[in-house]
């Protein structure tokens, strides 16, 4: 591997275990129920990006184990990309069951939603010259 994708690597690494460290001490240092909207702000932001650094790395894991090794910088790239839509699915839906809105059609909309934009996605970078 080259010291780019290292560096890349070590990178995601490291803020996925910070993000997680304070999504940690914001779950157990504030009450949910009687803080503020920045709390709960707060808490969704840290809990989307160490969501999505984790499920990052382990898609990255599986891309280069079971596809292939020799395109690390494509299966990092679209391993980022997937995780982040995930990520914003996930916590879309917590955010909308905290809020007491969530119901199957929501649900269902919102998956909906994240497959098509990934789907568009992909089609725009296969489609560039």
């Amino acid at each position: 591997m080259t010291e780019k994708i290292k560096y890349n690597l070590f990178s995601i690494f490291s803020s996925t275990l910070i993000a997680f460290a304070i999504w940690i001490y914001i779950l157990y240092n504030f009450d949910p129920f009687s803080n503020d909207i920045l709390a709960i702000l707060s808490f969704f932001a840290t809990l989307f990006f160490w969501l999505s650094g984790i499920i990052t790395m382990i898609m990255i894991f599986i891309r280069i184990n079971i596809f292939s090794k020799f395109s690390i910088n494509s299966n990092i790239s679209a391993s980022i990309r997937q995780a982040t839509i995930i990520s914003i699915l996930i916590v879309g839906l917590l955010a909308l069951n905290t809020l007491n809105s969530l119901n199957t059609l929501q649900a269902s909309i919102l998956v909906f939603i994240a497959i098509l934009l990934e789907l568009f996605i992909k089609g725009i970078i296969t489609n560039e010259p």
